[in-house]
């Protein structure tokens, strides 16, 4: 996986499926998958399940503003997502990259740079990652 702040997710996902191929799939507006590519399938999130799975829908519902069925609720869930997409790290997860192919998430980094993803230096609070 590999963590970063500042790129939107959508375009994120877009940029993996023209680098590996694939489909992206819009799960919620903290989750996007691409599906079907030449390494495998990737998944784009915010790096919170509390957001990325939606489990504040229940408090919301519980007030009367249903994401699904409330104008003001709509409002709401995207409000809390844009919001944390300031603070929250987003995240790309990645299948199993075989070593004899790693090079090729140099060019991932390189991609995420051009859409103004920010790493561990860009914030006093940001503590970012790469695992393999």
């Amino acid at each position: 996986e590999i963590e970063f702040s500042g790129a939107e997710l959508r375009p994120v996902a877009e940029a993996i499926a023209a680098l590996f191929g694939g489909t992206v799939e819009a799960r919620s507006k903290a989750e996007y998958g691409v599906v079907g590519g030449r390494l495998g399938d990737f998944k784009i999130e915010i790096d919170s399940s509390f957001i990325a799975d939606g489990k504040y829908h229940g408090y919301l519902r519980a007030l009367g503003l249903d994401p699904a069925s409330s104008e003001w609720g709509k409002k709401i869930d995207d409000w809390i997502t844009r919001s944390a997409e300031g603070v929250v790290p987003a995240e790309v997860v990645g299948p199993p990259i075989p070593i004899d192919r790693l090079e090729q998430m140099e060019e991932l980094r390189e991609t995420l740079r051009s859409l103004k993803a920010l790493g561990t230096t860009a914030h006093f609070y940001s503590a970012y990652g790469m695992q393999f």
